[in-house]
């Protein structure tokens, strides 16, 4: 029997309205006595990245690695700091980031040191944003809409891409172009709140184990009063968040009830996680805002916190745990299938040499004449293909056959003229081909050094917006003016927009160096053979 692990993490504040004690955290109201919630870990304002990442993300690693799913969600306010926990803030240094580049670097890092030892091993990412009730692929153009729908094998969501990166920095930059395609806002309470729930999945195939690790930062819980949602937009949004969150939290009542109903279907946020829900090993990360002003707020986030800390499940109804032994009876299963179509042909095979034999001395027409030609001339090319014989008539004209191509009349004389000829037009036809080659050598040539420079025009790019990009989030961190926040708002959106096709543009870039230089490659082979 297991149960989800339910940790809290504090983030800063001037004064607090909550006390941790060993294994609790006991907070007091206005007005009212103290409510103590029991939790599996307590994470104050101190700790550090590195911490709750050694604390919390490598074991959920550890199991991924065993074959078994994984999940992580990180709840709370606004502005509690969920954001901060998962991604870490925008132009972070490594001793700042969060759980999803710490987490998606040590996978890496497993698969190429498998792939060194010749074991297989392969790490592919996806990253999904619910906006708006809208399910969008942030590695997609970012506008189209995704559909959710199950089959057989699970919950699937048609037309998301998840990217294999070469290496761990290329696996880093992925996730950076995910950030900045997310919907963020601003409004009194959090001047960069994440407008969405993102949801990044890392999809693990080592060997015969299949298996997944999703990190969930759940977009805050929000009152519209106190963060003074004055335009239509931000207040729509609002409402949308809290709606899910809700939906959410009805599917975890139903799990922990253990209701033969569970509405997963309420909304995509739920229909998405279902199968992570209702079988992964599971953590949550109560993120709270300590601030006397946002009690209510607390005591909100660990009463859902103590909710899904009532889930539990027997060992063997873990769907993820699983995952190994169903690759590996896949496997078996394939191979099974092998031998059953082996030992067909086997049977087949038997059944012709012991049918009863037909004798047919009949002429062959000129059709079948013509083919028993072909057949012997084919099995003089490749003795794999042997002549396919069933009477005396076709035994005799594939034997007639090979005897016209053995005794052919042909003088030594004539086979050295024919010979002479074919290597004079050998010859010509090298020259062509060489010097086609020499001409597609030099095209290839140019288009490397092409192909590079636009990879450095563009990296220069991508380079200049991420600064740019830190500049606005500072400046829309510090701005107090609303007018001014909301112009610095529309530029950070036109930069993310100017990074998005600059880093496009280098991936473009990139891929035409490695097609230009491998075909190179091969030319340079060609000509020295």
């Amino acid at each position: 029997m297991w149960s989800i692990r339910i940790t809290v993490r504090l983030r800063p504040a001037n004064s607090s309205c909550v006390r941790a004690e060993q294994e609790s955290v006991v907070v007091r109201p206005r007005s009212k006595e103290e409510v103590r919630f029991r939790v599996d870990r307590i994470y104050d304002c101190d700790t550090s990245q590195r911490d709750v990442f050694q604390g919390e993300g490598l074991p959920l690693i550890e199991r991924v690695l065993e074959g078994k799913n994984a999940l992580l969600l990180a709840y709370g306010q606004t502005g509690s700091g969920k954001t901060h926990t998962i991604l870490g803030p925008e132009g972070t240094t490594s001793e700042d980031r969060g759980l999803v580049p710490r987490a998606v670097e040590q996978l890496y890092e497993v698969a190429a040191r498998r792939r060194r030892a010749g074991s297989p091993g392969e790490v592919r990412l996806s990253f999904v944003e619910v906006y708006n009730d809208s399910v969008v692929d942030l590695l997609g153009d970012g506008k189209t809409e995704l559909q959710v729908s199950e089959t057989t094998a699970g919950v699937r969501v048609a037309g998301l891409s998840t990217a294999a990166a070469s290496s761990t920095a290329e696996a880093l930059e992925l996730l950076y172009e995910a950030e900045v395609a997310r919907a963020v806002g601003s409004h009194s309470m959090n001047a960069a709140s994440s407008r969405s729930h993102l949801i990044v999945t890392a999809h693990v195939a080592f060997g015969a184990c299949r298996s997944k690790l999703e990190l969930v930062d759940l977009a805050g819980s929000e009152r519209v009063k106190s963060t003074a949602a004055s335009r239509a937009q931000t207040a729509r949004e609002a409402s949308y968040i809290n709606k899910s969150l809700s939906f959410l939290e009805q599917v975890v009542i139903a799990l922990a009830d253990k209701r033969d109903h569970v509405p997963y279907r309420s909304s995509k946020l739920t229909h998405l996680l279902k199968e992570s829900l209702g079988g992964a090993r599971a953590t949550l990360v109560a993120c709270l805002w300590p601030d006397p002003a946002h009690v209510d707020q607390t005591v909100a986030t660990l009463r859902f916190a103590a909710r899904m800390g009532r889930i539990s499940r027997e060992e063997e109804e873990e769907d993820g745990g699983n995952a190994a032994a169903a690759a590996a009876q896949h496997l078996a299963a394939a191979k099974m299938r092998r031998e059953i179509d082996a030992l067909r042909e086997e049977l087949a095979a038997r059944d012709l040499l012991t049918s009863p034999p037909t004798y047919s001395y009949a002429r062959l027409g000129d059709e079948e004449h013509k083919r028993a030609m072909a057949d012997a001339t084919a099995y003089l090319a490749d003795p794999d293909c042997v002549p396919p014989v069933a009477t005396v008539a076709q035994v005799r004209a594939v034997f007639a056959a090979l005897r016209e191509a053995a005794v052919a009349p042909r003088s030594s004389s004539e086979n050295r003229v024919s010979l002479a000829k074919a290597a004079a037009s050998q010859g010509n036809n090298n020259k062509k081909d060489y010097d086609f080659d020499e001409v597609e050598l030099a095209a290839c040539k140019r288009s490397v050094r092409s192909s590079r420079a636009r990879a450095q025009q563009a990296a220069s790019d991508v380079n200049n917006a991420k600064r740019a990009i830190d500049v606005l989030v500072a400046r829309l961190s510090s701005e107090e003016n609303e007018e001014a926040k909301e112009v610095v708002s529309r530029r950070l959106e036109s930069v993310k927009a100017e990074y998005r096709t600059a880093y496009r543009d280098l991936t473009a870039a990139r891929a035409d160096v490695e097609r230009f230089a491998a075909r190179q490659k091969d030319l340079r082979r060609t000509r020295r053979k």
